[in-house]
């Protein structure tokens, strides 16, 4: 039937027999592949034989040693590589490594799968234990000697390691294996408070790749099982919360953690109160509330630097650098950043470490460094494609996308931004969804498609509303501003100066920025070129001041509008309208748009 395999083996099952081939009419031939191999094993001698089936145990490819170190009854080690030596000769299992590794090979998989099977259930079951019981001796890796385990009758060995291969592969980033080994273990326990440990470490593996659904019925089945086990109950309730946080519900990740704390402080749990202080206080940044997040931050920080270790302190020292960003505090950000990126170095936290890495570009892209925030993006987003980190791929591409953006290549932004989107929405992230939302919005709205550039924003504005987040909610509503205001449509005021309020708001002052550009096109529409002019110089001055640049999304308008002010100012008007606005703070520029 074409497989050369067979005729192989026909003309083996010949030449072993000492058979005439020109004879063949008159040849028995075996009626099948699997006779044939085991015809041509049944050639063997004894020693052969034995030192092939106990080979076969192993695997395909089996090191000379592991046969004697775990099966003593093959004789000495010489005697073996005898056997072996025969078994290369005739091409059934060649050397595949000299030594002083010494390694052959079944030539065929079928070759050894047939082997294998002819050897009893029992005795493979046996000599499968037999094997891993020497393979923990040698220092073997944790999944071989899992597999070994798992073929034997031995339950409670095949826990321990389906456990510690589970683990190994969770920290290697292996996600499908770590998944695998846990979901073996689950149909295998029966104690309550050891399920509840393997369905959080599952559901841990399961929200890194962004299957959030799935993720959210372990953590509630180790809630369930362990509700006798407060320890394990806070852990599960923290589990919930954080990845509520991812979805973009921080309502219901608020309710979770604060569960989750009031069992830490029963229980007198020092580090496991600051991994909850910070989380919430992570919660709050991303609901806007960047004052509000320094409070549990900090405590964190000082729970951390005391009792919960360096892991920890670079989370806090992270958050807070964040809520100094959007601040627009950047010195005091980039060392929050680096002094947390140090950390986890030293821990060899690659989560950690790819998110430092994504913030520290933030920084300097606010500061209009775009190669320096661009590479630093790569990178990081390199880490997280390794780790099959997708919340983080699908930031990290956003992130490049308005990078791109700001360097002017509107084309290649829009196909950033929108392969985040579809991560996002594919994971359930609604916090992500409404940052690649608007994103998307304000690039349509600099190509001129102003009826997408609606729909977008209209879309964040909802989804602002359903998350409780004040920033996103600032970025729609000026967007929406600022098509009202090209389409003449009276909303444009209402809706640029409710950005700048609810900006006031969060403290946001790079961002106020932002809608003051929008103020200045609006006044300009409006007959007050002078006004738009200083409104433009305080921008200019408060840029300066905090060291940035106009935000990628909006620099192409501010442009535009800085153009349109100056055709319509003539002689030195624009000028001096300019320089009497750089006189003003934000503050002063924020009251005399709102009228206060």
């Amino acid at each position: 039937q074409g497989n050369p395999f067979y005729l192989e083996e026909l003309l083996n099952y010949v030449r072993d027999r000492g058979l005439d081939p020109s004879d063949i009419q008159n040849i028995e031939l075996p009626d099948s592949l699997h006779t044939l191999i085991l015809s041509r094993i049944d050639q063997l001698s004894e020693a052969e034989k034995t030192t092939l089936r106990v080979a076969s145990i192993v695997g395909r490819l089996f090191r000379a040693k592991w046969l004697t170190g775990y099966y003593p009854e093959l004789g000495s080690f010489p005697q073996v590589k005898t056997a072996l030596d025969e078994l290369d000769k005739l091409e059934i299992t060649p050397l595949d490594t000299p030594e002083p590794e010494l390694a052959y090979l079944f030539k065929h998989i079928v070759t050894h799968e047939v082997t294998y099977e002819s050897l009893p259930f029992a005795t493979r079951a046996r000599l499968h234990e037999q094997l891993a019981r020497y393979l923990e001796s040698a220092d073997a890796p944790v999944e071989t000697i899992a597999f070994h385990y798992g073929h034997s009758k031995n339950i409670d060995k095949n826990m321990e390691y389906l456990r510690k291969a589970g683990d190994a592969a969770q920290k290697n980033y292996a996600n499908d294996a770590a998944l695998e080994y846990y979901g073996s273990l689950l149909n295998l326990l029966n104690e309550d408070n050891q399920n509840a440990q393997i369905h959080l470490k599952r559901g841990e593996v399961l929200q890194l790749i962004g299957m959030f659904n799935e993720a959210e019925s372990d953590y509630r089945a180790a809630l369930q099982t362990a509700q006798d086990d407060m320890a394990l109950n806070a852990k599960a309730l923290f589990a919930l919360g954080k990845l509520n946080r991812f979805r973009g519900d921080y309502k219901s990740a608020l309710d979770w953690l604060n569960q989750a704390k009031e069992i830490r402080k029963t229980l007198h749990d020092t580090t496991g109160l600051a991994q909850v202080l910070i989380e919430m206080g992570t919660v709050l940044i991303m609901k806007g509330e960047y004052e509000q997040s320094r409070e549990p931050l900090n405590e964190g920080l000082v729970l951390s630097r005391k009792v919960a270790g360096k892991y920890f302190t670079a989370l806090a020292l992270n958050g807070l650098g964040i809520a100094s960003w959007h601040q627009s505090d950047y010195a005091a950000a980039r060392e929050l950043y680096e002094e947390s990126l140090s950390l986890r170095r030293e821990i060899g936290d690659q989560i950690g470490i790819a998110s430092s890495l994504n913030n520290l570009a933030g920084v300097v892209e606010s500061q209009g460094d775009y190669a320096t925030a661009r590479a630093s993006y790569e990178e990081s987003l390199a880490l997280r494609r390794e780790m099959g980190n997708m919340t983080g791929i699908s930031a990290s591409i956003n992130n490049l996308g308005l990078v791109v953006l700001a360097q002017g290549d509107h084309a290649a932004a829009r196909r950033l931004i929108e392969e985040s989107l579809v991560l996002k929405r594919e994971m359930g992230d609604k916090g992500g969804i409404v940052v690649s939302v608007i994103n998307l919005g304000f690039i349509a709205f600099t190509r001129g498609d102003f009826h997408s550039a609606r729909a977008y924003f209209n879309e964040g504005q909802t989804l602002s509303k359903m998350i409780d987040g004040k920033t996103v909610m600032a970025y729609a509503l000026l967007g929406l501003g600022l098509v009202d205001l090209v389409e003449n449509k009276p909303e444009a005021r209402d809706n640029i100066l409710s950005s700048l309020r609810q900006r006031l708001e969060t403290g946001e002052q790079l961002q106020q920025s932002s809608s003051l550009i929008g103020v200045a096109a609006l006044a300009l529409r409006e007959g007050n070129p002078e006004f738009a002019a200083s409104l433009l110089g305080a921008v200019g001055s408060v840029l300066n001041r905090l060291n940035s640049v106009v935000e990628a999304e909006l620099k192409d308008f501010h442009d535009q509008t800085v153009a349109k002010i100056r055709e319509a100012l003539v002689g030195g008007a624009f000028q001096s309208a300019w320089e009497e606005g750089a006189k003003w703070t934000l503050e002063d520029a924020v009251k005399k748009v709102l009228g206060e």
